[in-house]
């Protein structure tokens, strides 16, 4: 029972690193760029880009996220659980999401927009989540 789990565990991370991968050169992560956010490799939150070393800092940090990730499939079975809880996670917090800002995300994802339309986009997705939130900026 212990190698499936290692087995499943692998396979997990295999998928993991690969949507990390595709996620670092993907048009969401072109659009955040534009006005200087980036996606978090733990949450895959957009977070703001800090004071970073570069192309060198990146690499270096990406693989060791990844030999860590490698190294947590000794866990086994637990790897798997906190893995699929974070797989059910990204996909359940969109449900209650307003519609604005759900089209919102749709748009970073899968439309290459200018920094102004981001930034407009950003203003109407805010105000759907706290109306009256843009006429106090």
């Amino acid at each position: 029972m212990y190698e499936l789990g290692i087995f499943a565990a692998f396979i997990l991370w295999v998928y993991s690193t690969m949507m990390a991968v595709a996620n670092a050169n993907s048009q969401l992560s072109r659009n955040l760029a534009k006005v200087g956010m980036r996606l978090s490799w733990v949450s895959g939150e957009p977070v703001p880009v800090g004071d970073q070393a570069g192309g060198a800092w990146r690499f270096i940090s990406a693989l060791l996220a990844a030999i860590f990730g490698l190294a947590a499939i000794l866990f086994s079975w637990f790897t798997v659980a906190i893995s699929v809880g974070m797989m059910i996670y990204q996909k359940s917090k969109a449900a209650g999401m307003p519609q604005a800002v759900k089209e919102f995300r749709w748009k970073l994802r899968n439309v290459d927009m200018t920094r102004e339309q981001i930034l407009t986009e950003m203003a109407a997705a805010q105000n759907a989540v706290m109306p009256g939130s843009a006429a106090r900026q």
